[in-house]
């Protein structure tokens, strides 16, 4: 499932790689939420970036959390600044759904105040709470309040370019690329 802001017309570059790369970076190498490696930031506020999240999304409570997606943090993601869209995926084997969240700028959302994030959060767990109700799913009474989709992990990927020709060969010491057999 896609969803894209009102009028985005950006395509995240080579999003069947990215997905495969983040697919396999969040299968192999898991995070727990909050985690903190105490390493100095050394990313550039204006390198583009992908926000990656992680949730738990049982089967019963999928079409709720693409209905409270859709319904809560879309329309907020698409008055934000540097918003680029996003791609939603669901792991029906692990019961987990993968967020990519595309922004322009590193700063562009780590610009966001905590306190918006949380106030968006809790009317998306309210949404979700009263689908989950109205639907009788059971997913509601095993998940604790208040969030029925907690985040299992987060993260972000750096936009990386390849370097090409002569201008690379100075940043790779004067030889570029090897040549192939």
């Amino acid at each position: 499932m896609s969803t894209r802001g009102p009028g985005s017309s950006i395509v995240l570059a080579g999003r069947q790689l990215v997905v495969l790369l983040v697919l396999l970076l969040t299968l192999l190498l898991p995070a727990p939420a909050g985690a903190s490696s105490g390493a100095v930031n050394l990313v550039p506020e204006s390198t583009e970036v992908l926000e990656v999240l992680r949730l738990r999304v049982p089967s019963e409570g999928r079409s709720c959390w693409r209905r409270a997606e859709a319904e809560v943090w879309e329309p907020w993601l698409a008055q934000r600044q540097g918003y680029r869209g996003r791609e939603l995926y669901w792991d029906p084997q692990r019961q987990e759904a993968l967020l990519i969240i595309g922004w322009a700028h590193r700063s562009d959302w780590k610009g966001i105040p905590q306190t918006s994030l949380d106030t968006v959060q809790k009317h998306f767990e309210a949404a979700a709470r009263r689908c989950l109700g109205a639907q009788g799913t059971a997913a509601v009474d095993r998940v604790p309040p208040p969030n029925p989709f907690p985040i299992v992990s987060n993260g972000e990927l750096l936009h990386e370019l390849l370097i090409r020709g002569n201008a690379g060969d100075a940043a790779l010491g004067g030889g570029g690329a090897p040549a192939l057999p």
